[in-house]
């Protein structure tokens, strides 16, 4: 049931959580990429995930995940400032596209 899926999916979350903390990020991955497999509802899936492929210096994923997090809910101040530091990360300096990001 669909229920059924939003908890498995919250499982995987905590521990992609979990996995996060104790510096295991691609463990993390693997289990985030699984909750958002079961409920690609919930915008801190992505972000969490868009976090660790940032640790992992995989930054257009994890751009793809700030992104993801951002279109779910464009409020999250958190969102902004770590894909504006990605795009910083990358050599996207172009003023107005990494300060639009600061200036939310």
């Amino acid at each position: 049931t669909a229920k059924d899926s939003a908890d498995m999916a919250n499982v995987y979350y905590l521990r992609g959580r979990c996995k996060f903390e104790l510096t295991d990020k691609r463990g993390a991955t693997q289990d985030l990429t699984s909750a958002i497999e079961l409920f690609s509802k919930q915008e801190s899936f992505y972000y969490y995930r868009g976090l660790a492929h940032h640790w992992l210096k995989r930054y257009d994923e994890a751009m793809a995940d700030y992104d993801s997090a951002i279109k779910l809910n464009p409020n999250k101040m958190a969102y902004y400032v770590n894909r504006g530091f990605v795009k910083y990360l990358t050599g996207d300096l172009v003023f107005f596209r990494v300060s639009s990001d600061y200036c939310r």
